[in-house]
């Protein structure tokens, strides 16, 4: 309730305490009633936002963050501060992306960074690039973002800034998961994980781990590496990340085919994702939500969500999850018998991720083309499309979404069948090559579940 006998000091030090409680909603009550008083001093004012800013943070609450950010780079403007501007600038870029207002992030990092650079401030340029290295995902210019993020971690670690270090690092490494590179992408979070425990930064740590946890193939791991994740975000409140950590848990018990299980948790990504019109998330979490219908079998409400997902992410222009929705429709499709049309959804998710060099997820959208070939009794293109894809995973490229079992899978059957169909004494290298297609499965499948236990179906 509003008291009309505290001060405005008396307010912001009270939203402090709470926000040293982790009383997100309360520290933001209490910064809007002090904002609300006549005669807030703009400096005053500055910090007042800065503080709900950060809490709304927390709280998921990104369309009011993104209000406050906007007046604090009014502010920063009319104090002709540039540390004030670059600041409120950077996070805003970080807000909008999660608003899926793409233009606007990399234009809100753009204009951050011009400032930084004409300062001359190496810290202010770091934190610049860093928001340019986060507006990247969206637009799947992977290789821009990871150049902008090698730069500002080459600036923090001139300036000795291990926590700004290190989640630059986990955020290289992001983009490197996305093209399929996890070797290098678990070294760079792993590094990032040693300085998060180093600095106390437990928030850090929290997405170091989730990192960590997207890089392995041992689906029991990865789960394991997500629920650490998710119990250090529980306790502080950040809504935010458990939502992000409940997708990609949903995402593990994906790969181990319990589809309730991943049910349960996508739809919890979903639904919070939409209260809080994190439409950059919500891109993501609608495709979870979408297999785990189509396991199911529940091939309508798997359609819907692909279609809602796709018309998403041609809004926000991100043509790496825009690969995810055509490989699910075309799935979809081939579910319902309709091999012609999955096969063109199938080319289209291929085109997505050559261009944005997913090479890892390219290799499993070849492989599905070769499906569908194949269910069109086309032996000569589903032996090419799955030829195609098996090339990709023996360059060392991996999947960032999916399992490569899939890929040999679906080449052993185009090999068999193509044996099947030849003279006998043509048939023997078919075979031969089926029969390595469906050892690497094997291997591959068996990788995936190396250290499942009762506890990992649970």
């Amino acid at each position: 309730m509003n008291d009309p006998t505290k001060t405005i000091e008396d307010l912001q030090s009270a939203a402090a305490e709470a926000r040293t409680a982790l009383d997100w909603e309360r520290a933001v009550a209490l910064y809007t009633q002090a904002l609300e008083r006549e005669g807030v001093p703009s400096g005053v004012a500055y910090d007042l936002l800065d503080g709900r800013a950060a809490c709304q943070q927390k709280l998921g609450d990104y369309a009011s963050e993104a209000a406050d950010l906007e007046r604090m780079v009014s502010l920063g403007q009319e104090f002709d501060d540039v540390s004030l501007q670059v600041d409120a600038l950077s996070r805003r870029s970080e807000v909008l992306y999660f608003l899926g207002e793409t233009a606007s992030a990399q234009r809100a990092a753009e204009d951050a960074l011009a400032f930084a650079t004409e300062a001359g401030d190496p810290r202010l340029e770091a934190r610049s690039l860093y928001a340019l290295l986060r507006s990247s995902e969206s637009l799947s210019d992977y290789r821009r973002g990871q150049a902008w993020g090698e730069e500002a971690l080459r600036l923090y670690r001139a300036l000795g800034d291990e926590r700004g270090a290190a989640r630059t690092l986990y955020g290289v490494a992001y983009l490197s998961v996305w093209q399929g590179e996890t070797t290098t992408a678990r070294k760079q979070a792993q590094e990032a994980l040693r300085l998060c425990r180093r600095q106390g930064d437990r928030e850090g740590e929290a997405g170091a781990l989730n990192v960590v946890g997207m890089t392995h193939t041992d689906v029991a791991r990865r789960r394991a590496l997500y629920f650490q994740a998710l119990a250090i975000y529980e306790p502080v409140g950040n809504r935010e990340r458990q939502n992000v950590m409940h997708n990609n848990i949903a995402t593990a018990y994906l790969q181990l085919g319990l589809y309730g299980r991943a049910s349960d948790y996508a739809e919890r990504a979903v639904q919070f994702a939409r209260e809080m019109g994190a439409r950059q998330n919500l891109a993501y979490f609608l495709d979870t939500r979408a297999q785990a219908y189509l396991g199911r079998g529940e091939t309508g409400d798997a359609e819907r969500l692909f279609r809602e997902g796709l018309s998403l992410v041609d809004e926000i222009g991100d043509r790496g999850v825009e690969g995810c929705y055509l490989l699910g429709l075309g799935r979809a499709a081939m579910a319902r018998g309709e091999a012609e049309e999955a096969s063109t959804l199938f080319a289209g998710a291929v085109d997505r991720w050559h261009e944005t060099g997913a090479k890892g997820d390219q290799a499993v959208a070849l492989a599905w083309q070769g499906a569908a070939h194949l269910a069109m009794g086309d032996l000569d293109g589903a032996r090419a499309h799955t030829g195609e894809a098996v090339t990709l995973l023996e360059a060392g490229n991996v999947p960032a979404d999916y399992l490569p079992q899939e890929v040999w899978w679906w080449r052993y059957l185009a090999m068999v069948a193509s044996a099947s169909q030849v003279e006998a004494q043509h048939a023997a290298p078919l075979q031969d090559a089926g029969w390595h297609a469906l050892d690497r499965a094997r291997a591959a499948v068996l990788e995936s579940i190396a250290t499942l236990r009762g506890a990992g179906l649970r």
